[in-house]
């Protein structure tokens, strides 16, 4: 599924079909998605693998050490509000 839309018919190392707008209502991530899959020519595959990973957004990686020195970055550039954990967004890259 993308955006309400069943892809089950077609072959997962096709390309991603033409589709119609959206029809869950949501629009924003699925045409984030539509245009990189277009952009970059990916198979239904590639698109789900990426989107997989952080769910198509940006995503703090890297080894303990990289993201220890990053984390202090992105906590002073985005902190959360109210959030007793102190928790670090997760769309933030280091």
């Amino acid at each position: 599924m993308l955006g309400g839309v069943d892809l089950s018919p077609y072959p997962l190392d096709g390309p991603l079909p033409e589709l119609p707008p959206s029809p869950s209502g949501s629009r924003g991530h699925y045409d984030v998605l539509v245009a990189k899959a277009r952009k970059e020519n990916l198979t239904i595959r590639q698109l789900g693998a990426w989107s997989a990973g952080a769910r198509g957004k940006n995503a703090i990686h890297g080894s303990p050490a990289r993201v220890a020195v990053g984390v202090p970055r992105c906590s002073a550039i985005a902190p959360r509000r109210n959030d007793p954990t102190g928790a670090v967004p997760t769309n933030m890259s280091v």
